[in-house]
């Protein structure tokens, strides 16, 4: 009697999804890349030449980027590599942490032979400014120094909690503003401001002394020298000699924080409140909150101009801090905050861009899980069907079709 494997049962065709090979051969055809935009607000097709116009645009500001020889760069990865083997030696002699000692070096290839992973910088489209402007990303996820960075950014959470004005959502907006009593016959202006660029112009230096001393200050007792110790090892890791590949070209980050690195958020975030911190609470402002770089403000006062005076207490150096001042109404996050003319309290309720999809990643996507899981899906009022259209699967075939073309 002679064996058979069993056959599967043919799967029914999606007409609904994307087919890749096809996806590709037309982007390749027209020379044109499909990217997520900034603020998730959908896909937009662009060509190859916009790409890398805004690509070396961005990477062109001498202030922000250092394009490096061979030499150098080879020089650089040396450094990082044996930076990160340090760290993981002095974790498992002074700390005895094996799980922690083998997850630091995790990045760097196991042969000797093999070049590790360098970020390839990409730049995303934010299609709600005028002219459209780029976003640059550092998808630093497999480079030698991630590891660090995850480490560094794990650490500071109990940190961060704590911090008074930082928003954690528009769920805490809103949590916070019921909780604000506007006095009857008090004048309150809205005023809400935006960091320009945070990210590449935050002072590096600066902001590794703020976290690190602010992290010593708060661990106190509770952490060892050592666990200290290696804190600043990995921040050190994390913010230094961040290089990155663009159409052949090799980039040193010379300033500011890259998007991209796990621990970049927390630190942008901490920079913002030590100096947040220092000036508040102000009498004559009963409400502040920033979010990463979108802050907002209620104030008390007589004119426009004065609320302005008031709200510019809040700067931090190195960025430009951008403000707008109403006295109904503005949006912030998606919710539009407006005082209720009938009852002078602040009020609120949901507020979507004129060019917000709603769109999410699905889950068929090349992104990391940890990204999918870290992703707000803003579509519960979606049906079903409208998220299997064209427009919410194209991003899953464009992220490997961008890269094939880049190459």
């Amino acid at each position: 009697m002679s064996a058979a494997a069993p056959k599967g049962k043919p799967l029914l065709a999606r007409p609904e999804l994307v087919q890749v090979t096809e996806l590709q051969e037309f982007l390749l055809a027209h020379d044109f890349i499909v990217l997520p935009t900034d603020k998730n607000l959908g896909c937009a097709v662009v060509t190859r030449q916009w790409f890398l116009d805004g690509g070396f645009t961005l990477l062109s500001e001498e202030l922000n980027y250092r394009e490096l020889d061979a030499t150098e760069r080879d020089a650089i990865i040396g450094k990082t590599h044996t930076s990160v083997v340090e760290a993981a030696a002095f974790v498992e002699e002074f700390l005895q942490h094996p799980q922690l000692a083998n997850f630091l070096p995790s990045k760097i290839p196991e042969d000797a032979e093999a070049d590790p992973v360098i970020p390839t910088f990409y730049v995303i489209p934010k299609i709600h400014k005028t002219p459209v402007k780029f976003r640059p990303i550092v998808p630093c996820h497999s480079a030698m120094q991630n590891p660090c960075a995850k480490y560094v950014s794990k650490m500071l959470k109990p940190l961060l909690a704590e911090r008074p004005y930082l928003l954690r959502g528009s769920k805490d907006l809103a949590l916070k503003l019921k909780n604000l009593h506007i006095p009857p016959g008090r004048k309150a202006w809205l005023v809400s401001g935006d960091i320009v660029a945070f990210y590449p112009t935050i002072p590096t230096d600066k902001c590794m002394q703020i976290v690190l001393d602010w992290y010593n200050q708060f661990t106190g007792q509770t952490m060892s020298l050592p666990e200290k110790q290696l804190f600043g090892r990995c921040l050190w890791i994390a913010l230094r000699n961040l290089i990155t590949t663009f159409a052949g070209c090799t980039f040193l980050q010379t300033r500011g924080l890259a998007m991209g690195v796990a621990c970049s958020p927390d630190l942008a975030n901490l920079f913002g409140c030590y100096y947040e911190e220092r000036v508040l609470p102000e009498e004559r402002m009963p409400f502040f909150g920033r979010f990463i770089d979108d802050v907002l403000a209620v104030v008390y006062a007589d004119s426009a101009e004065e609320a302005l005076t008031i709200a510019s207490i809040i700067s931090y150096e190195g960025v430009n801090l951008e403000w707008s001042i109403s006295e109904w109404n503005t949006p912030f996050l998606d919710l539009l905050v407006y005082i209720d003319p009938s009852s002078g309290q602040v009020e609120h309720k949901p507020f979507h861009k004129a060019r917000n999809h709603l769109e999410c990643i699905p889950w068929t996507s090349h992104h990391p899980k940890d990204v999918k899981k870290g992703t707000f899906v803003a579509c519960q009022m979606l049906t079903s069907k409208q998220l299997m259209t064209f427009g919410c699967y194209i991003l899953h075939a464009a992220i490997q079709s961008t890269w094939l073309i880049l190459g």
